[in-house]
């Protein structure tokens, strides 16, 4: 309802894709809280002069604002959350649905019965501790009666921040994230054979990455050909304050062994 707050989104897209020069732009729209512009004395004035009485509608017209400036202002492919879709809400023809909330067949089948692209982010949520690396590899994002399943193009693995930080964040991505690749650029990987070996080959992948000081965990019990040994070293701090300087400084070093 504030014709300013466009001119901002469009100044932040020129950004985006000014960095980015990929053809889509994810504009975002999931768990949005309609009722919370009720408590906006402007919005309910701005409703009433324009004759909305439903905040999904108001929240339809953000979003079809939203998604021209991506389309007509910067020729993107616009992608958007599940619920932008789920809510009937206006999209541009080939606009993406991005369906995060599980393996939820009766969306997709929906949003590709009406000749929407599909991906699929539901299955491979890396955040989700309970899901191992085999979770993630068995999810087909194809596996479904129903609908156009080519319109499902692809999917993406997403490692949300709210328990990470810089301490454990390699290790909760990789290499879950590695399965989440095969399936996503190998399609059928059981037709193809490529299931039989994945673990042995994942977890050579494991071994490389830590060589190479990436901080990947462990798929199973076992260990690398090339062992790696993490020293905790500690030094004396070179500060001048002397309190300071008394307090040793640790770092991590990655030897390894043949």
């Amino acid at each position: 309802t504030n014709p300013s707050v466009y001119g901002f989104v469009e100044a932040i897209y020129h950004d985006l894709t000014q960095s980015f020069p990929d053809a889509f732009v994810h504009v975002g729209g999931d768990e949005v809280n309609l009722g919370c512009w009720n408590s906006s004395t402007s919005v309910r004035q701005w409703m009433a002069t324009n004759n909305v009485t439903d905040l999904a509608d108001l929240y339809d017209i953000f979003e079809t604002k939203l998604l021209d400036i991506v389309v007509r202002k910067f020729n993107r492919t616009p992608i958007v959350w599940q619920e932008v879709f789920n809510l009937n809400l206006t999209l541009t023809n080939g606009t993406i649905v991005d369906v995060w909330k599980g393996f939820d067949t009766e969306t997709i089948i929906a949003a590709t019965d009406q000749s929407y692209p599909v991906i699929v982010s539901g299955c491979w949520y890396l955040d989700h501790l309970n899901q191992d690396w085999r979770n993630l590899y068995n999810c087909n994002p194809r596996a479904f009666e129903g609908g156009n399943q080519q319109l499902v193009i692809g999917g993406h693995a997403s490692m949300w921040g709210e328990k990470v930080d810089a301490s454990n964040f390699m290790s909760r991505v990789w290499p879950r994230a590695s399965a989440v690749a095969e399936r996503l650029w190998s399609g059928d990987v059981e037709q193809m054979g490529a299931a039989a070996t994945v673990t042995e080959r994942l977890e050579s992948f494991r071994c490389l990455m830590v060589q190479r000081g990436i901080d990947a965990s462990p798929i199973r019990p076992g260990h690398c050909d090339r062992e790696v040994r993490y020293c905790r070293n500690q030094t004396s701090g070179q500060n001048t304050n002397s309190e300071q300087s008394q307090q040793p400084h640790s770092r991590v070093e990655i030897v390894q062994e043949a």
